[in-house]
């Protein structure tokens, strides 16, 4: 039984899979049809957007208390573009459209009002009513998109790591893909949904690196795919753990930690060099304990040991 079981998966892994991502696809869809900026910090990263789009100059990381603007720019630099079909001409009413009756305690089932917002008809589909909704929910489709983009990576992950079990890497596959987070995470404007695609792409191009005879096209590659996330959230700095750990122990692969190194450098170093020569602050950490200072977890420290674990 077990091996007819097997024999239908390597058969079939290619449909299945097929399945799993346009089922995970159609969930994130649904999810983005919901009530704008009720995602994580969702309105902040659509006020970076358009103040990119309004001023065409990145924003002072300091300017906006709970905001998104100590964040680097690639995300948002991407969505600009949506600004040109809809120019959220409305925000500055939503903007001010709290819910006043909004517990917080937005963890705990019950049934009482868990939007932070107050929406009206306006914002309805087709969006017709208010251009902030219809710019926010083709921003969505980004993340719609990343999130499938990541269900195609993980597979390819996952075929390096078991060329032979098809059972385990369609079971990884969809662990990965329906994952209730991730697929919310998926529907919503987020770095974070671009970030652990452009993660998943570095893990890969890491691993093709150990199964075959890496080349200076995959280092350029592999800079530029590390650069790009360093350009979306600056938690991606912790990549250096597996990038460091593939070349401390693949043979005969230290003459590409410098085109590596390098390409990363041009991709990312801009925005650093910026922050720090403008704000004596590269990383955007000071800024981002400023405008966030009551949720800091230990002033004036970097919570490094609670971030690692």
């Amino acid at each position: 039984m077990a091996s007819t079981q097997t024999d239908f998966l390597q058969r079939r892994e290619q449909q299945i899979f097929w399945a799993i991502l346009i089922a995970h696809t159609a969930l994130a869809l649904s999810f983005s049809l919901g009530p704008i900026f009720e995602g994580p910090d969702e309105i902040e990263h659509y006020r970076y957007v358009r103040t990119l789009a309004q001023t065409g100059a990145l924003p002072d990381p300091y300017a906006q208390i709970r905001g998104e603007y100590h964040q680097p720019p690639l995300l948002y630099l991407a969505l600009v573009p949506f600004t040109w079909l809809a120019d959220g001409s409305d925000f500055d009413q939503i903007d001010g459209r709290l819910n006043p009756h909004y517990p917080y305690l937005v963890q705990v089932p019950g049934g009482d009002n868990k939007n932070k917002f107050i929406h009206t008809r306006a914002e309805a589909f087709p969006y017709t009513g208010s251009s902030t909704a219809r710019a926010v929910h083709l921003m969505r489709l980004l993340s719609v998109a990343a999130g499938a983009g990541t269900v195609l990576a993980s597979r390819a992950v996952f075929r390096l790591l078991w060329p032979e079990n098809a059972a385990l890497r369609l079971l990884a596959t969809g662990i990965v893909a329906f994952w209730p987070q991730f697929i919310y995470m998926s529907s919503v404007i987020s770095n974070d949904s671009i970030l652990i695609f452009i993660s998943t792409l570095a893990l890969f191009l890491l691993l093709w690196a150990q199964h075959h005879d890496p080349s200076w096209r995959w280092a350029a590659a592999l800079g530029v795919t590390l650069g790009a996330a360093l350009l979306t959230k600056i938690s991606a700095g912790l990549l250096a753990l597996p990038v460091a750990a593939f070349f401390v122990f693949a043979n005969r692969k230290w003459r590409y930690v410098l085109p590596v190194g390098a390409v990363t450098g041009l991709a990312a170093g801009w925005w650093y060099i910026h922050n720090w020569l403008r704000y004596g602050d590269p990383l955007g950490t000071k800024a981002a304990a400023h405008t966030w200072a009551f949720e800091v977890i230990r002033p004036g420290e970097f919570a490094l040991d609670i971030a690692l674990r």
